[in-house]
């Protein structure tokens, strides 16, 4: 089964979902700021990882490692913030996902704001391109 992760990043709280390849929601976890102008990109990327860790968990699974993980956050519109971030996600987090990739906090809303809140859309027509590019 291939899982794709999305994490929705806040300053007072965050949001992780795991969807199934055919976009139904898998699992998803609510938790601590991700956004590293408040705590920092070591603690955000801690935070994101609990998440992660607390999703699987609540479907009563040990986690898995995903597909694809999209973080959108703020201060990702920085290169040089977002370059620290996916360089950290694929040395010290390396075991969430195989690929992530990073989109700034306005993006991501973009990103998933779909008619008739098809989710499908989102992991038919963006995921794939940015997973295998």
């Amino acid at each position: 089964m291939l899982l794709y992760g999305g994490v929705d990043g806040g300053g007072s709280g965050s949001r992780f979902i795991i969807l199934k390849e055919d976009g139904s929601i898998f699992a998803e976890s609510i938790g601590e700021c991700t956004n590293q102008w408040l705590v920092g990109i070591d603690k955000a990327l801690e935070n994101i990882e609990t998440m992660w860790k607390k999703a699987f968990g609540n479907v009563g699974m040990t986690a898995l490692k995903l597909k694809g993980l999209g973080l959108s956050l703020s201060g990702t519109e920085a290169a040089h913030i977002k370059e620290e971030i996916l360089q950290k996600m694929q040395t010290k987090y390396s075991h969430v996902s195989e690929k992530t990739v990073a989109a700034n906090d306005s993006c991501g809303a973009v990103l998933t704001a779909f008619e008739n809140g098809e989710r499908c859309t989102f992991i038919q027509a963006y995921v794939p391109v940015i997973i295998y590019s």
